[in-house]
């Protein structure tokens, strides 16, 4: 009889801790405004965080936990770690459409060529896409990278706007590869470790085109654009002379 009172005391407690704990989730929730918008406005949201940022919110609450993986957008350009890649590529919902895709990579992070082939195949093989920025850094530390060659199906972007290739060989892509399939584009931005020998530059909607490359063939790599207005620019380096005609 007498552990009834200390029984009792106990269910209060319980009682009461519960009780708060109810309301300190009320007011979080109160408080909370931002999730309870809607998906497609927290995509907005994700897409201005790098990926390694956006897939953390899932553990905010039980509201973020998959929202990541339907955003449209994907981000590695910040502290790439090639096993995160993978994990987000593969928890991703793939029904989702792929709206932009960048990726940067270092000379430390990435030693297999073939494995950021296969990050840039899971953006393409994605028709609908619409910008693309991709920087993989060649050196002599990774001999593999200076043979590195893009996918085909970046040459097949139907929908893309915004193009951006930095330290890229393109020495062996066709002059008017970019232009016949990517009609577009809107902006178009090389900066590349190897350019091609002739580039057409003739998109429609182009509003901005910079190139610049840091070897050059004998002679240098001539770009003829046409672009309905906006402005073209060429990078000069010292060993690629580059003109515009």
């Amino acid at each position: 009889m007498e552990g009834e009172p200390a029984a009792k005391r106990r269910r209060l407690n319980n009682i009461e801790k519960e009780e708060e704990e109810e309301e300190d989730e009320k007011a979080a929730k109160k408080a909370d405004c931002i999730s309870g918008l809607p998906d497609h406005v927290l995509h907005e949201i994700l897409a201005c965080l790098p990926t390694s940022i956006a897939v953390s919110t899932s553990l905010l609450s039980r509201r973020w936990r998959t929202v990541w993986t339907t955003s449209p957008d994907l981000s590695f350009t910040t502290g790439l770690s090639p096993s995160f890649v993978d994990s987000a590529l593969r928890h991703r919902d793939p029904a989702v459409p792929l709206r932009s895709f960048s990726l940067a990579t270092s000379d430390y992070a990435v030693s297999d060529p073939a494995r950021a082939r296969s990050w840039i195949d899971y953006a393409v093989n994605y028709s609908a896409l619409q910008h693309l920025k991709l920087k993989l850094v060649l050196t002599d530390s990774i001999p593999a990278f200076r043979s590195f060659r893009l996918p085909p199906a970046v040459f097949r972007l139907q929908h893309l706007r915004r193009l951006e290739l930095v330290d890229l060989d393109l020495s062996l892509v066709a002059g008017d590869a970019i232009s016949k399939s990517c009609p577009a584009l809107k902006c178009w931005r090389m900066s590349l470790f190897c350019g091609p020998p002739q580039l057409d530059v003739n998109c429609p909607l182009l509003e901005v085109f910079e190139l610049t490359t840091h070897v050059g063939l004998a002679g240098g790599t001539s770009a003829s654009a046409v672009a309905a207005s906006g402005r073209c620019g060429c990078g000069r380096s010292s060993r690629a002379p580059h003109r515009l005609t």
